[in-house]
Parts: structure tokens; C-alpha cells; sequence
């Protein structure tokens, strides 16, 4: 059997295995699947468009769903969205980010214009003592952000700023306290991510990163210059897989474990920059599937006048990748809060006056987090319906110096598609124009083709969900050329 190594467009197109081209196939531990349609919540539409989302798992063991738009703060509740803003609401920025961080049973969000919000329960407030940050996550104790300003320290976009240990509301430093700010100046330009990893917390900039350790007073966090050429594109950009995180730099994918930046982008890199637009890059948004360990990273390509329109997907448990298509404003964790009899819907007395929601929806499950996205409706979706439909191109299957004929193909489905078709080409020098010869549908367990040549590829089209581990090919020799 040829066993597929998911997608792999920057290899030699000859590598047994390799799949040279593709559209909604993602890696799993034993092949490749068909990537997940968008699947309604059953909550209405934003008022706005989608600037930010977070589960946010609390200190009590309760969870909240947070989603920032351009002038609002909401909490996802289990059929309509509550405006949990502070009062007066906010100030819209041309493309500015809501990020959230949970801090005990504090939940924390930060945009770049407002003083950093904290909410235990309903609406957000601002934390009088806290500076403007456009980035903010928690580590140690501490909450920590970057990219900072204040009337205390200035507009600091190279800046950080830590709080009080275990108190979210103290941020001015004084002989009494560990809140702390500084700068991080060896290598230019902002700070563009800073994301927790394990007790330790690591910032970004476009072009280097810097490991921060909690060290006590009278430094607080004590900053190690990792990397000077290596860096993340965006706070987005930058996926915390639990051990270590996955990003997206200027021109590669790195894996950052505490140690040292590892490469992991070789088989998609060239594709992946040629693809991009990069004038909107900075608008790349990350999300990851810790039960299929899959990074989830939508792009705008070069078409989509800097929509979100694409997505490339990383498989952390066996570094093999996929690609799929989809438009999207928004992507995040989701989880639909829990429903108890205390929390009811009024006005729902029978089963006629829930929602029109199917029971398989993502909206009944609170189970774990799921990929979600927010689509041009504004409304939010699961990754978690059925492949809609896929393809994928095989590697060249030949030599230049003998002629086969190809007679049949057998997939090897681990879950089998509800219908499949096949394209069989040929070319007739390695590197020459594909020709094609046939088409044929699934039949029992094969494809049927009847076609000579001396390098032949296979394009395979399903619909519906799939799993294909790989495929057996069944030819005869012929002449020599």
C-alpha cells in the first residue's frame, strides 16, 4: 500500500505518498480525512463584525464563552447573546483585536484603546489601575501584557507590564507589591504575541522572541533574548498546543517548546508564502483541535483581498498537514455553556418553543471545546458537521524509462465516502503537462482505468465524511521508451 503523508505540495513529486495538491483533507493519526463543515450553534447573528472570541475556563470549574465585536463585549449564553459591555461601551478601532485571559474566576480582556476590562460575572469594568494593552495573558500568579501604554510609563508598543502576584487589580509598582513594567529593547520593532508556556510566559516580536521567568523582586520577570531572527507574525499567529507552541514567523512554522525554535513547515513553506497575501498577514488567526491535536491557521490567500478565506492545518501528533477552504471573519474555541434547570430559558415551557436547532448541533454539547468560526452572517458555526466535499492530487507514480499500464486502483478506506470519483493522467517525461485519460466512479472497492503511459497521477474526489489511509495500485509493464 502507498501510505499518504498528508499534504506535502514543497516535495519531489515523485515522493511515494505525497499529495501535491488538495482542498478540505486534514491529517489524522492514520491518514488523512475530510475537513469538517460549519455547523449553526443556534445563537443569533452579531450586531457587529467578530473582533475576538475565548473560552474562558474559570478557578470554580464553571466556563464562560466571551466575544468581542468593534463596539461590544457579549457572553454566549445557551439561546441569545448578553451584552456584558462597560458602560458607555468602547471605541472602535480600524483593525483592532480582543484578547481575553481567565485569572481565578477573573475574566480579562484587553483591545489597544481601553484600559484592560475585568468582569467575575456580568458586565466588564475597567481596572483603573491597569494600563491600555493590546495583548494580555496570565503565568505565575501574574497577569501579564504587552504592547502598553499608560500615563505612567508612555506608549510602550516594545513594552510589558505585570500585575500584582494573585491580585488582577494592582498594577502600580511600590515597595509593597511585584506589579513591574519594563521594555524588551535587543532587537526592534513591537511586541506582536505573548502567550503563556507553563509557568513560564514567551513574547514576540515580528523578528525575535524572549522567554520571561518569574524570578521574585526586586526584578519580578527576568527576560531571555531566545531567538534575534525569529519571531510571530501576530498574537493569533501563535497556537498553545499545552506542551509547546506552534506559530507562524515572516517565513516559516516553528515549534517552540521552552528550548529552541524548531522548523516544522518544510513540506508546505514555499506553498504556503506563495499563497498568502502578505500585505494582510498580520489578520492570520490560529485555533487548535486538542482532541485531533490539529493547529488550525486561516489565511487570507492572495485572491480574497484580505478575507480570511483558506486554511492551512498542522496534525502536533504525527507533523503531517492538510489544507482546506473556507471564508471566514473570526476563529476560536467553543463550548456551549452549560444548561441547568436553574439557568431555563423563560418562555420555553415545550419542546416547540426551543430554538429551530437540530439535536446533533454543537449547541446541546458542553462536553470540551470545539473549532468554531464566525462567517460573513456574523453568526457562529462548529467545525463539527460533515466533509461537504474534498479532493486531493497523488504524487507521479512512474519512471522515464518504462511504460505501465495502470488497470486499477484500490483505496484503502478506514471510513468510506458517500461518493468517490477518480481523474487518472499521464505525462509522458517527469516534469512534462499532465494528460488526461479517465474518469471513473468508486465501484465496490476500486477504481477501474485502463490507460498506459509512463508516469501516471490520480486525482480522488469525495463527498461526505472519509478517512483514507492510502492506496494499492494494480499495473503491468509494457514497453520501454
Amino acid at each position: 500500500m502507498i501510505t499518504l503523508a498528508g499534504f506535502t505540495p514543497d516535495v519531489d513529486p515523485t515522493t511515494p505518498g505525497a499529495i501535491v495538491d488538495c482542498e478540505n483533507i486534514i491529517p489524522t493519526v492514520r491518514g488523512i480525512k475530510g475537513a469538517p463543515g460549519p455547523t449553526d450553534v443556534g445563537l443569533p447573528a452579531l450586531t457587529g463584525e467578530c473582533r475576538g472570541a475565548a473560552y474562558l475556563a474559570r478557578l470554580d470549574g464553571l466556563h464562560r464563552m466571551v466575544v468581542g465585536t468593534t463596539t461590544g463585549l457579549f457572553e454566549v449564553g445557551t439561546s441569545a447573546l448578553v451584552d456584558i459591555s462597560k458602560s458607555g461601551g468602547y471605541t472602535e478601532g480600524a483593525e483592532n483585536k480582543w484578547r481575553f485571559a481567565q485569572f481565578g474566576n477573573a475574566s480579562l480582556a484587553a483591545n489597544g484603546i481601553e484600559k484592560i476590562q475585568a468582569s467575575t460575572s456580568g458586565a466588564f469594568a475597567d481596572i483603573s489601575d491597569a494600563p491600555i494593552a493590546s495583548i494580555i495573558d496570565t503565568a505565575s500568579g501574574f497577569v501579564l501584557a504587552f504592547n502598553i501604554s499608560s500615563a505612567l510609563i508612555g506608549n510602550l508598543p516594545h513594552g510589558w507590564a505585570c500585575s500584582h502576584i494573585y491580585d488582577h487589580t494592582t498594577w502600580k509598582p511600590a515597595d509593597s507589591n511585584q506589579a513591574a513594567w519594563g521594555m524588551l529593547m535587543d532587537t526592534p520593532g513591537e511586541i506582536r504575541a505573548g502567550k503563556r508556556l507553563g509557568q513560564n510566559i514567551v513574547a514576540y516580536k515580528e523578528r525575535s522572541m524572549y522567554l520571561g521567568q518569574y524570578v521574585g523582586s526586586p526584578v519580578v520577570w527576568q527576560w531571555q533574548l531566545v531567538a534575534s531572527d525569529i519571531g510571530a507574525i501576530s498574537q493569533e499567529c501563535v497556537i498553545d498546543t499545552g506542551t509547546a507552541h506552534v506559530f507562524i514567523g515572516r517565513d516559516d512554522f516553528w515549534l517552540f517548546d521552552g528550548s529552541r525554535p524548531q522548523q516544522i513547515g518544510s513540506p508546505v513553506r514555499e506553498w504556503f508564502f506563495d499563497a498568502l497575501d502578505k500585505q494582510y498577514a498580520h489578520r492570520i488567526q490560529g485555533a487548535y483541535d486538542r482532541f485531533n491535536h490539529l493547529a488550525w491557521w486561516f489565511f487570507p490567500s492572495k485572491d480574497s483581498a484580505g478575507a480570511l478565506s483558506a486554511a492551512i492545518v498542522y496534525n502536533a501528533a504525527t507533523n503531517k498537514w492538510g489544507y482546506a477552504k473556507l471564508n471566514v471573519n473570526a476563529v476560536f474555541d467553543y463550548q456551549s455553556p452549560e444548561l441547568t434547570w436553574d439557568d431555563w430559558p423563560a418562555g420555553i415551557s415545550t419542546f416547540e418553543d426551543f430554538p429551530d436547532v437540530s439535536f446533533d448541533s454543537p449547541a446541546w454539547d458542553s462536553s470540551a471545546p470545539k473549532v468554531a468560526i464566525v462567517g460573513g452572517d456574523n453568526k457562529i458555526k462548529a467545525l463539527s458537521g460533515a466533509c461537504e466535499s474534498a479532493y486531493l492530487v497523488t504524487a507521479d507514480m512512474g519512471d522515464d524509462a518504462l511504460y505501465t499500464t495502470l488497470t486499477s486502483v484500490l483505496p484503502r478506506f478506514i471510513e468510506r465516502p458517500a461518493t468517490s470519483e477518480m481523474t487518472h493522467y499521464t505525462r509522458d517525461y517527469s516534469g512534462g503537462s499532465l494528460t488526461q485519460r479517465s474518469t471513473s466512479t468508486l465501484a465496490g472497492n476500486k477504481y477501474d482505468c485502463l490507460f498506459s503511459g509512463l508516469w501516471h497521477t490520480l486525482k480522488l474526489e469525495f463527498t461526505g465524511d472519509f478517512e483514507i489511509a492510502g492506496f494499492d495500485v494494480k499495473q503491468t509493464a509494457g514497453g520501454e521508451a
